[in-house]
């Protein structure tokens, strides 16, 4: 092939990528809420302090399937949504709640109700709208203290991160039980940067082996979610996916194992 050809190839190939990328852009549906959470998503992180952007986190979203659908289910006013927030907040002991909510530092929005909360040990941000969607994002507070594994790694509490994921889906079952019978809620929950991250005991003492590291930067774990399953089968909702979480980091745990975990959570 002459030199000409391959020029003109490659000029009818780059014309061929442009096209399908607008085709993309015109017929790929959008994600329900994409404006919304990319909006928030920016909103959060106009917010932190320039060395926590460098930080690994945690990132909670959800919302109910086929909005139109719900919107007869929104709530009404936004002081009213305040209410559905404390009574759907997730705490144990003297732990902080999920979200947590702190009155210097909660206000309203246009569309719903946010919290900001900003310290040396702790980051989170969160907003919830008046249609359903909820956005949880979350420093991770092994970072915050510069918590290493004994290898020298980044490190995850175990722990910490199973009472994690059941409170946030202790939150789902609380804060969309009024939603239509039969409905779907879609859920993602990802955790970012976590290449080479190891899991450590957390300071509730349990035993685990180091040495459990993830091979991969962006853990992302996204289900459709029947309201229904939520309330009648929890512990195998949680079960699913605390195991997947497990096996981004090499661990193989039964599910005798963690529903015994999760019978020791004692939520209010």
């Amino acid at each position: 092939m002459t030199d000409e050809n391959t020029t003109e190839t490659r000029r009818l190939l780059r014309k061929l990528r442009d096209f399908t990328d607008r085709l993309d852009k015109i017929y790929l549906p959008k994600e329900p809420y994409e404006e919304e959470i990319k909006e928030t998503l920016s909103n959060f992180d106009m917010n932190l302090e320039p060395n926590a952007k460098t930080m690994g986190y945690w990132l909670f979203i959800s919302y109910p399937m086929i909005p139109e659908d719900y919107e007869a289910n929104e709530v009404d006013e936004l002081e009213r949504l305040r209410d559905v927030i404390e009574v759907a907040k997730v705490k144990k002991d003297m732990d902080r709640s999920f979200p947590f909510t702190f009155n210097k530092t909660s206000g309203y929005f246009p569309k719903g109700r946010l919290g900001f909360y900003s310290s040396e040990n702790y980051i989170e941000g969160h907003y919830a709208f008046q249609n359903g969607l909820f956005l949880l994002k979350q420093i991770f507070e092994e970072d915050l203290r510069d918590q290493k594994s004994d290898s020298g790694n980044n490190a995850l509490c175990f722990g910490d991160t199973i009472e994690l994921i059941a409170k946030y889906l202790t939150f789902l079952k609380k804060f969309y039980k009024d939603i239509p019978q039969g409905s779907n809620v879609h859920f993602k929950i990802i955790l970012d940067k976590v290449m080479n991250r190891e899991f450590i005991p957390s300071a509730k003492g349990e035993s685990i082996s180091q040495g459990y590291i993830s091979f991969i930067d962006n853990i992302k774990i996204e289900e459709d979610l029947n309201i229904e399953e939520l309330f009648g089968s929890f512990n195998a909702v949680a079960n699913r996916i605390i195991r997947f979480l497990l096996l981004m980091f090499n661990i193989s745990i039964d599910e005798e194992t963690i529903n015994e975990w999760l019978s020791t959570f004692r939520f209010v």
